[in-house]
Order: structure tokens, then C-alpha cells, then sequence
């Protein structure tokens, strides 16, 4: 009799271990269902955020090609409109320098016409001179 209740007092105290353990078991498999739940959520926001991160890379790769692609559009541009410039500066001064040389030869056609006509007018006084005197 005390042998068969101490049996049925361990096998009580191994009942309870069993609910024990497997309330921890139960816990534990939980908690691995959540740890590979959570990694899973966390691997998977890694690889959204990795993805959208290689999204901007990339447009901001094409962004900055665009934006090269566009400087030296202009800056083609701007050597074109520099060059014709100085082409338009180039003839300017040679219209200008041409029409300098064209005054100046005015001028002195003038200066040769005031000179003959002084040499006329002279001229003119000294035969008014002469008539007068005969």
C-alpha cells in the first residue's frame, strides 16, 4: 500500500511535469511560429526596402544621364551661338573698318573740293580784280 502511493504520488508529479512541459512545448512552438513569422515579415520589408532603394538608384542613375545628356546639349549649343557671334563680330568689323575707309576717302574728296573751289573762287576774285582794273 505505501509502495502504490508513492507510485500514484510520482506518477501524479510526472502527469503534472508532462501538462508542464507541454504547456512550455506549446509556448515555445509559438513563439518559433512568431520568430519565423516575424523573420519572414522582416525579410520580406528588407527586400521591399532593398528593392525600392535599387528603384530610386536606378532613376536617379537615369536622372543624372538625362541631366549630363542636357548640359552638353547646351554647352553644344552655347559653342555654336559663341561662334556665330564672333563670326557676326568678325564681319561687323570688316563692314566697319570698309565704311571708316569710305568716310575717310569722303573726307578727303571733300577736302579736295573746298580746295578747288577756294582755287575757284580765287580765281574768280582775281579776274573780278583784273576787270575791275581795266
Amino acid at each position: 500500500a505505501v509502495v502504490s502511493t508513492q507510485s500514484g504520488h510520482y506518477g501524479r508529479v510526472l502527469q503534472e511535469q508532462l501538462i508542464k512541459l507541454e504547456k512550455h512545448h506549446q509556448k515555445q512552438s509559438k513563439e518559433l511560429i512568431e520568430f519565423k513569422n516575424s523573420k519572414s515579415h522582416l525579410e520580406s520589408v528588407f527586400t521591399e526596402k532593398w528593392a525600392s532603394l535599387e528603384r530610386e538608384k536606378h532613376q536617379t542613375e537615369m536622372e543624372l544621364q538625362r541631366y549630363r545628356t542636357l548640359l552638353e546639349q547646351e554647352r553644344n549649343s552655347a559653342v555654336v551661338m559663341q561662334d556665330q557671334l564672333e563670326s557676326e563680330v568678325k564681319m561687323l568689323q570688316s563692314q566697319v573698318e570698309s565704311q571708316r575707309m569710305q568716310l575717310k576717302d569722303q573726307v578727303h574728296i571733300v577736302h579736295e573740293l573746298k580746295d578747288a573751289i577756294a582755287a575757284i573762287q580765287k580765281q574768280n576774285a582775281d579776274r573780278s580784280k583784273v576787270c575791275n582794273l581795266q
